[in-house]
């Protein structure tokens, strides 16, 4: 069960990389360990097999960090590597595994499209989600993309 989880629709199902998607994680215990992990919703008129994202974390004393991720949404053969129904496909991707929060307080999670379109604009996303749960285990999966500390 997840500890937090937010999904951010994003409208008209096209995501301009003016769209700032922001999640707000209040107060996560700083003793405990945390899996990170983002996901996206994508229709089969998306047109990369691939997403590139800004990941920006602010910390509770204002600073802040960015991280540039790259996801892979499918194999070399284009067959989508995620969890597809119909014409949609949720992709899920561990960011941090066994992560503590250095402070206390909260923290604002960003997630930016980076993809250079000609228009700036995703087409057939649909969706971004966080989820943040307590762990106590390693994953047997392998992470996808990680973040600096």
């Amino acid at each position: 069960m997840p500890w937090y989880e937010k999904t951010v629709e994003i409208k008209n199902y096209k995501w301009h990389e003016a769209d700032t998607l922001h999640f707000r994680v209040e107060k996560p215990d700083t003793n405990l360990r945390y899996r990170i992990c983002l996901g996206f919703r994508v229709g089969h008129t998306y047109p990369f097999s691939n997403l590139y994202v800004f990941f920006l974390t602010r910390f509770p004393d204002s600073r802040w960090s960015q991280d540039t991720l790259h996801f892979l949404l499918s194999d070399k053969r284009g067959k989508p590597t995620g969890e597809c129904a119909g014409k949609v496909c949720d992709y899920y991707f561990i960011l941090r595994d066994q992560f503590k929060f250095p402070q206390y307080g909260d923290y604002i999670f960003s997630v930016v499209q980076a993809m250079r379109t000609p228009d700036g604009t995703l087409p057939d996303v649909r969706a971004v989600y966080l989820k943040v749960e307590h762990n106590t285990q390693p994953s047997t999966k392998e992470t996808a993309a990680v973040p600096g500390s």
